[in-house]
């Protein structure tokens, strides 16, 4: 039995899953220039394999591997990765899920365009609601993350500072999603 367990920050671990004999782990290794952040340990004696990624493809599954690339990164990356983020709220304190979820929202091409300025329906409620906490707990934070420099204010709008924002969580956690 293989425990596969998502690491944050200050060493902090959740598990996310047990695989049984005859399973498969490890399918993040099918995502191109994907940062691997889950670790697999043995919780008894155990044998695994190693397949290549494309190895696997093409002659497990019998699939051209750019097609099968190009369908993963289009499809599944986008999956994995919201669940990535949803699994690293459990292993964080507040301020870097609130981190977190502002950087999700800034790297969104609309957001991009607008230079950082998030949407005025992405209120405090709203962040609340997507990090766990309560909407008094967020604002507290927004204030501590706009004192560190990753956002202002802009009337009731909230504008990301990328570049600062991105060296924390690279430094943070060895990359950004």
């Amino acid at each position: 039995m293989i425990g596969i367990s998502l690491l944050g920050s200050e060493d902090r671990l959740v598990r996310l899953r047990l695989s049984t004999r005859g399973e498969f782990f490890g399918i993040d290794a099918l995502i191109r220039r994907w940062r691997r952040l889950g670790m697999a340990t043995a919780l008894q004696d155990s044998r695994v394999g190693r397949i290549e990624p494309r190895v696997f493809v093409t002659e497990v599954c019998v699939l051209p591997w750019e097609s099968f690339s190009g369908l993963i990164d289009t499809l599944i990356k986008p999956v994995l990765k919201i669940s990535l983020q949803r699994a690293m709220f459990l292993v964080e304190n507040l301020s870097d899920r609130l981190a977190l979820a502002l950087w999700e929202y800034a790297s969104g091409f609309d957001i991009r365009r607008s230079k950082g300025l998030l949407p005025a329906a992405l209120t405090h409620d709203e962040l609340a609601a997507m990090v766990g906490a309560s909407r008094p707990r967020v604002s507290l934070e927004l204030k501590r993350l706009e004192r560190r420099g990753f956002l202002v204010r802009s009337g009731k709008q909230i504008r990301v500072q990328e570049k600062p924002l991105r060296a924390y969580l690279e430094h943070r956690y060895g990359f950004v999603f």
